[in-house]
């Protein structure tokens, strides 16, 4: 935006440097500073109302919002939520028909993606449940539990909350292969490697190139899982999904594991470049 008062001044300065202006002259220059004044706003709402319809036509333009709320794409949430960060509290889970689900800090604003009714929030304590009851630490007693349309529910769950229908995942490594702990094949469109020092917020770098982003999943479900090995993660890798949501495991590449996962040279080789 243009300087209102150095404008002014050059005004003042051409009708006559400024000092020992006669009353006519002062006038004059008033009467020019106020137009000027009153150009330079017009001029700028003009450019205002320009710029917000140029914003319309773009968010008209824009393809369907991913059914998962602005939030969910907060991985520093997901990172806290799921008790896998130096941030994170009280861990939100469900336990359901002996699987052990921990938050991702993502709720589902498309209803269709609520599947079947696996089971109800019972009590709020880490005792056993019979089938179909869940026992959750931060949903309220009668939550219902359900599956998430699309995924394996020894994978992916979702819990009516306060704020929608929240997804939950499996955190286990229970399985000997990736595919049997990661229900993601030929659904992933972009990998990101966060950084562990800001707990996830920040985006270090990232994989879109279609084939290469098939060839690490593809790579990573058919290795085998090897469990944890206790050490802090030296980033975090999140898997965007086709239906807007996001997968996020913690890597740790001085031992090739990504959330239990041993990951092969070539894919590790992969987001070591991704990183730099």
């Amino acid at each position: 935006m243009p300087d209102l008062d150095k404008l002014l001044g050059d005004i003042a300065s051409s009708a006559g440097g400024g000092r020992g202006l006669l009353p006519g002259s002062a006038l004059r220059v008033r009467a020019a500073q106020r137009r000027r004044r009153h150009a330079i706003t017009t001029g700028v709402a003009a450019s205002l109302v320009a710029v917000v319809a140029v914003v319309a036509v773009q968010a008209a333009r824009s393809p369907r919002t991913p059914p998962v709320s602005a939030a969910a794409s907060d991985a520093a949430s997901a990172v806290a939520e799921s008790g896998t960060g130096p941030q994170s509290g009280y861990v939100d889970f469900v336990e359901l028909n002996g699987v052990s689900y921990l938050s991702t800090a993502q709720f589902l604003t498309d209803d269709s993606f609520v599947g079947a009714r696996l089971g109800v929030v019972r009590r709020a304590t880490a005792q056993a449940a019979p089938a179909g009851e869940a026992v959750a630490a931060f949903l309220p007693v009668g939550s219902e539990v359900a599956t998430f349309t699309g995924y394996k529910p020894t994978f992916r769950v979702v819990a009516r909350a306060q704020q929608g229908w929240k997804v939950y995942e499996a955190q286990g490594t229970l399985g000997s292969t990736g595919a049997d702990v990661l229900d993601i094949a030929d659904r992933v469109t972009r990998i990101d490697v966060l950084s562990a020092e800001s707990h996830g917020a920040l985006v270090r770098g990232s994989i879109g190139d279609s084939s290469t982003v098939t060839a690490i999943v593809s790579a990573l479900l058919a290795s085998r899982v090897i469990g944890s090995d206790g050490a802090a993660p030296s980033s975090y890798v999140a898997f965007a999904m086709t239906d807007g949501t996001r997968v996020i495991r913690p890597y740790n590449a001085a031992s090739h594991r990504l959330g239990g996962i041993e990951v092969p040279a070539a894919a590790a080789d992969a987001l070591a470049a991704a990183s730099r």
